[in-house]
């Protein structure tokens, strides 16, 4: 998470062409599953509290980008760290609650 929040604050670099338009919401999604996965292994919170806190992060992550004067909140990266929360947790944790019991 720290990684993420220092990538996330840094001052934009040379302007180069992206892959394709919105890819940063792609990278968004992306980080956002990795953090659900290795939240997902520390397994000393609820996957509910997990996605709650994830969201919080997100947004304080807007928050604080607002606050820089060099970058720009969005409500669509917010939208993206929420689309790669949900995706976490389809990857990681559906698999994981249909196996059987003994």
């Amino acid at each position: 998470m720290l990684a993420a929040l220092v990538v996330a604050l840094l001052p934009p670099g040379e302007e180069r062409p992206d892959w394709f338009p919105q890819a940063d919401k792609l990278r968004h999604a992306l980080a956002f599953m990795a953090l659900w996965w290795v939240g997902s292994h520390v397994r000393w919170r609820s996957p509910w509290v997990l996605a709650i806190l994830l969201l919080a992060f997100g947004i304080l992550i807007e928050l604080a980008q607002r606050m820089t004067g060099y970058r720009v909140a969005s409500m669509g990266d917010v939208l993206a760290d929420l689309i790669g929360i949900g995706l976490g947790a389809a990857c990681w944790r559906l698999p994981q609650a249909s196996q059987p019991t003994t």
